[in-house]
């Protein structure tokens, strides 16, 4: 309930500005007494969450809210209020809220959504989890017009359970967002009709980057849902580094949808993710989903694309790993392309990637197990069986073969990969002036941070491995390592 001089709002957000400290002290929500006088305090005297959000939007500085170990539950009804008097708590400065546990500091939401972002605000939140928020048509947990970055925070539980979102059951941004570590889980977004709904982890429709963060378990409820995990949008450009996109639900583009954006993963595991329709891993409309180092692995759809769907748009794929995928999931004979599916006028170049071990479950006809349409190749791929689909294969492609992959584990890293086998044709067979990224660039290291360009097979050479493990020499037990003992 006291005012300080420069406060610890993070550098990078407006450094030159003064700060007020506002020490929050009951978890209770109350409004501010008296917004002119610079103080943190209710009628009775204490200071809430919401007091502290109406002094700092009212002052000029970069203000910084200390928010103790508790649950805020939002009580002051009221939707549709701007002014952080009512509903959600509404942000129109610059400020940050630093908490020092997110499981143990909740802001609960009640008929509204949690937080909301305005327009020319930018803040900054540390370790806080944004939950129980719905009833709005955007942003069940958070939306963001503004400028946000979240570093350790757990945005979950938003929507559903007669809190309907239409869109960004978790977060909505239409600002520039960025999240460092922490969690988007279990939001949904549902339509109970012809109304289609999107992004029930996040729906974006501008800048995101997402670094070390896990986008799991969102659901996307209907037959016109999309975007499970996230729904990126145009003009929107999407960066999702070294992070899991895994167990969302959708009826298209359960992991990810695409449509119009510019997505871009590295270091991605984007795995168990489940269409009813299309998609599962991924679907693209149109834009760009550019992969690097990512593993798509374990997904499921009902028609096409385990992987990913390519309806429109295009894949651009750099040391990536298709795997255990799966088309036409409700063996119905209605779809194909477990690891891509490809269609229309979309394209999908890849170089140094495997593509193998996927499934159709089609019962008749023929299936597309690896992929369904055509692919186009940058040279040093993999793929498991052109069977169902025209592949335009480089003499230095490898097609028709066994991949040599072993089941997703943890093999090191912050991401589940596919190792290969000591006996995989994958290894030392990428290009061998480098594995490349999108800019042509040698990948110095594979999904798991690991260096690049081993002798994984021993003989002598050292080439990058296709896809995106790279098996490192000293891993291998010398012990029965090609079958037999090595003297």
């Amino acid at each position: 309930m006291h005012r300080t001089g420069a406060g610890m709002l993070l550098a990078l957000i407006a450094p030159a500005a003064v700060a007020a400290t506002f020490q929050v002290d009951t978890v209770l929500d109350a409004r501010d007494a008296n917004l002119a006088d610079g103080l943190c305090a209710s009628a009775q005297g204490s200071c809430s969450l919401r007091a502290a959000i109406e002094q700092a939007n009212a002052l000029d500085g970069n203000d910084v809210i200390q928010l103790p170990n508790g649950e805020y539950l939002l009580t002051l009804a009221g939707a549709n209020e701007d002014g952080s008097a009512s509903g959600d708590l509404d942000i129109s400065s610059t400020l940050s809220i630093l908490a020092n546990d997110a499981a143990a500091t909740r802001i609960v939401g009640s008929g509204d959504r949690v937080l909301d972002v305005q327009l020319g605000a930018i803040a900054a939140i540390t370790r806080v989890t944004v939950t129980g928020g719905g009833g709005v048509a955007a942003g069940g947990g958070i939306r963001n017009a503004g400028t946000l970055v979240l570093t350790g925070c757990e945005v979950t539980g938003n929507g559903g359970d007669g809190r309907a979102v239409t869109n960004g059951g978790g977060i909505f941004n239409l600002g520039v967002l960025t999240l460092a570590g922490g969690v988007v889980s279990s939001n949904q977004v549902q339509s109970n009709g012809p109304i289609p709904v999107a992004g029930a982890g996040i729906y974006s429709t501008t800048g995101m980057l997402l670094t070390g963060v896990r986008v799991d378990n969102n659901n996307a409820v209907g037959n016109n849902a999309v975007g499970g995990g996230i729904q990126a949008l145009a003009p929107g450009i999407v960066q999702i580094v070294s992070g899991s996109v895994i167990g969302n639900q959708a009826a298209q583009g359960a992991g990810i949808q695409v449509a119009g954006a510019d997505v871009n993963l590295n270091g991605v595991i984007v795995a168990a993710n489940s269409a009813t329709r299309s998609g599962a891993g991924a679907r693209v409309l149109s834009g760009a989903l550019v992969l690097t180092n990512t593993t798509f692995s374990g997904n499921s759809a009902n028609e096409d694309g385990g992987g990913v769907a390519l309806n429109g748009g295009n894949l651009s794929g750099y040391s990536v790993t298709f795997a255990d995928n799966l088309a036409d999931a409700d063996l119905n004979g209605s779809g194909g392309g477990g690891g891509i599916a490809q269609s229309g006028g979309a394209t999908a170049q890849l170089l140094n990637s495997i593509v193998a071990s996927n499934r159709d479950g089609s019962p008749t006809g023929t299936p597309a197990t690896d992929c369904l349409g055509t692919l186009g190749s940058g040279g040093f791929n993999l793929v498991g069986t052109t069977q169902g689909c025209n592949f335009v294969a480089l003499d230095t492609d490898q097609v028709n073969v066994d991949a040599g992959l072993a089941a997703l584990a943890n093999n090191g890293g912050a991401t589940p990969t596919h190792a290969l086998l000591v006996n995989s044709l994958a290894l030392d067979a990428g290009d061998p002036a480098g594995c490349l990224d999108s800019t042509m660039q040698a990948l110095l290291t594979d999904q798991r941070g690991l260096p690049r360009i081993r002798d994984g097979n021993a003989d002598g050479m050292a080439r990058c491995d296709s896809g995106a493990f790279e098996l490192q020499p000293e891993s291998i037990d010398p012990i029965f390592a090609n079958g037999f003992e090595i003297p």
